[in-house]
C-alpha cells in the first residue's frame, strides 16, 4: 500500500533514525501526500534518503484512466517540492495500455 499514508509513518523515521545504523529510510508513493511541501520536509528531517514517486500517466487524463484519480498535478507539485530538498528521489512511469500507444 501507499506508505505515506500509515499513520505512524514519521514515527517508524525517527526511530530508524534514532539507531544510528546503516539502515536507511526509502519508500515508492505515488506522491500525492507529497505536493504538501511541509510533509516533505518532515520526511526529510526525520531521515527519508530516498523517494521514487511512481508516475501514473503523462498528464491527468491518463492518470484519470490509469487509477481512477486526477492525480498528476499533486505529482508534479511533489517533484518541484522534492527538488527543493536535500533527498534523492527519483521518477518511475507505470506502462499500461491506457498508456502506451
Amino acid at each position: 500500500g501507499e506508505p505515506t499514508l500509515y499513520p505512524q509513518f514519521i514515527n517508524v523515521l525517527k526511530y530508524i533514525k534514532s539507531k544510528k545504523n546503516t539502515t536507511s529510510a526509502t519508500i515508492a508513493t505515488n506522491g500525492i501526500r507529497l505536493s504538501d511541501y511541509d510533509y516533505c520536509k518532515e520526511l526529510v528531517c526525520n531521515g527519508i534518503s530516498y523517494i521514487d514517486i511512481s508516475l501514473k500517466g503523462k498528464d491527468g487524463n491518463e492518470c484519470l484512466k490509469a487509477v481512477g484519480r486526477d492525480c498528476f498535478i499533486q505529482q508534479t507539485k511533489a517533484i518541484q517540492n522534492l527538488s527543493s530538498l536535500p533527498v534523492d528521489f527519483t521518477c518511475s512511469i507505470v506502462l499500461t495500455s491506457a498508456n502506451v500507444d
